[in-house]
């Protein structure tokens, strides 16, 4: 999960300062966020007919937000997930 502020975790917890994804696979997300598994669905549609080995979870990042329930239309989420560099 991105923060944009330190924070205190519990013990069992650790914060990642940097995390760094080689070979991603990444899509844009344009609108309210209820219809952003139509654009996960559409990466994972890319990844199968390609057939991508996907090697992490998918990292969402929010590069406008919506701050009231009238902008949510105009939020954009970029999608990354890491694969597998190698090719056989």
């Amino acid at each position: 999960m991105p923060l944009d502020r330190q924070v205190q975790l519990p013990k069992e917890y650790t914060l990642k300062p940097i995390i760094k994804i080689v070979n991603a696979l990444s899509i844009r997300h344009e609108g309210h966020p209820r219809k952003l598994q139509e654009t996960i669905n559409k990466l994972n549609e890319y990844i199968l007919e390609y057939k991508k080995q996907v090697i992490t979870a998918t990292y969402n990042v929010t590069v406008k937000d919506a701050m009231r329930q009238e902008e949510l239309e105009e939020m954009i989420i970029e999608v990354y997930v890491g694969c597998n560099p190698c090719i056989i």
